[in-house]
């Protein structure tokens, strides 16, 4: 099976997909003008975010089967295209939920300590921006969070931090 990535993917990730006995063309870059002409020969696509997979480019394949989005949605894919052309798209829903529910406790953290700007004040030699009081604490704070699995995830990360 050819398997095309219009961007780059983990190295391990191409090393599975090669000793599965599968090709892999990697684009040299994600515009469509590039990968285009790529489509012909691929019986799957490997997609990030960094281009659309529009109706012109599925209905380029002579054989596309599968287009698999290594993020959680179809906002890039013509998903009616691929349906019309009996193409399956999947995703990878929800398999990175921890990682963002631990990036959104590091930048709420981040953002109540200061620490962006506490960074830029030490190293511009200002010591006494310790003086000012500046940081916040969260425990005992309500905070809201919007949307989905990784929301979830946040919200009991937080509960755990404050012991609710």
């Amino acid at each position: 099976m050819n398997v095309l990535l219009p961007q780059p993917i983990e190295v391990e990730a191409v090393r599975r997909l090669e000793e599965a006995g599968h090709t892999v063309v990697t684009a040299p870059d994600p515009t469509p003008e590039t990968v285009l002409p790529l489509m012909k020969n691929a019986h799957a696509v490997v997609l990030r975010t960094g281009i659309t997979m529009t109706r012109e480019l599925i209905e380029a394949a002579d054989d596309l089967r599968v287009i698999s989005r290594t993020g959680g949605g179809f906002d890039n894919v013509d998903v009616e295209a691929a349906t019309d052309n009996e193409i399956i798209v999947t995703s990878n829903l929800g398999v990175n939920s921890i990682s963002v529910c631990e990036h959104v406790l590091a930048m709420m953290l981040s953002l109540a300590k200061q620490l962006p700007l506490l960074d830029r004040a030490v190293r511009n030699d200002n010591y006494s921006i310790r003086y000012q009081n500046l940081s916040r604490d969260l425990n005992g704070k309500t905070i809201g969070l919007l949307g989905g699995m990784s929301w979830e995830s946040t919200e009991l990360y937080y509960r755990w931090i404050n012991e609710e």
